[in-house]
């Protein structure tokens, strides 16, 4: 296994820079179907109809039970702005739902987000690109709540200080200074 690794290191991620997590996925899956299609001169094989051969005899499908899908969609803490990260994004949670973990799972391009006890989909959003993925009914919008929204922009400023025009008293054991 750590020579697979080595080689995928080695071969698939030099010279390349993605944008996203999403896009290194997608390239990484490409490359490694293509380079298991390959001939390959040690093995005398095309590895991928090898694997297929010895291995298809010997698999069945998954059956989808309630262990199963509890380790497909793994928790995730809801943080304190209404969002959940998964895969390198933060998604929105809706304001209503009171629990601080949810489960979460992705399905091709969308990421679907579950009640703790996988009860019901809470909200579904697109696979993200970088920025944060808001969902309809995140935040309560009453005129009763008193909290900015989280986009707002800061107003704090920060300046700093002169430095003071005393001399401290240290400057006597400088002696490295040019008198």
């Amino acid at each position: 296994m750590e020579r697979l690794v080595r080689f995928v290191k080695g071969n698939f991620l030099a010279g390349r820079s993605f944008a996203d997590l999403g896009a290194l996925n997608r390239e990484a899956a490409l490359w490694c179907a293509e380079q298991g299609a390959r001939w390959r001169r040690p093995a005398a094989c095309v590895p991928t109809r090898e694997h297929e051969a010895a291995c298809s005899a010997n698999t069945r499908p998954l059956e989808v039970k309630a262990e199963v899908e509890r380790y497909l969609r793994p928790r995730r803490k809801i943080s304190f702005d209404g969002f959940v990260s998964f895969e390198g994004h933060r998604y929105g949670v809706p304001y209503w739902y009171v629990r601080r973990e949810c489960r979460v799972n992705r399905e091709g391009r969308v990421v679907h987000i579950y009640s703790d006890d996988l009860s019901r989909e809470l909200v579904a959003h697109a696979v993200g690109t970088g920025a944060d993925s808001w969902c309809e009914g995140q935040w309560e919008t009453s005129p009763a709540q008193p909290e900015e929204l989280p986009t707002q922009p800061v107003g704090t400023v920060v300046e700093q200080i002169a430095p003071p025009r005393t001399k401290p008293g240290f400057e006597r054991f400088d002696f490295g200074r040019a008198e």
